[in-house]
């Protein structure tokens, strides 16, 4: 599903243009957490990695 906005610039508000950033920025992080969330429940050995890293316990050394 695709969305436009279309937003004349003298019709908005300087209130509304970072009210819509962050809302997008929010929609975007709920997107992120969600596949994360999804991915570490399909992890085999159960533990829940860091979104930045490796998971505990494994390391290239093992």
């Amino acid at each position: 599903m695709r969305k436009l906005i279309l937003l004349e610039i003298e019709a908005t508000s300087g209130v509304f243009l970072p009210g819509i950033a962050a809302a997008i920025l929010s929609l975007g992080a709920v997107l992120a957490l969600s596949t994360w969330v999804q991915v570490a429940r399909h992890d085999d050995d159960g533990a829940m990695p860091s979104p930045g890293g490796a998971a505990r316990g494994k390391s290239d050394r093992d």
